[in-house]
């Protein structure tokens, strides 16, 4: 894989991390995820935020 993240749900780090990501680690524990994959190409998910870069 050239880009993109993987973040662990269960991160300790987690009470650290901004509420845009909490929000998105929120979904992905919801759904019964234990990592979540953050990458460009793949299509916005409709229950979160979209940001312009």
């Amino acid at each position: 894989m050239d880009c993109g993240w993987f973040i662990w749900v269960a991160s300790p780090a987690r009470a650290h991390m901004p509420g845009s990501l909490k929000a998105c680690l929120d979904l992905a524990e919801a759904t019964g995820a234990a990592w979540l994959q953050f990458d460009r190409d793949c299509a916005p998910i409709a229950e979160l935020p979209v940001y312009d870069w």
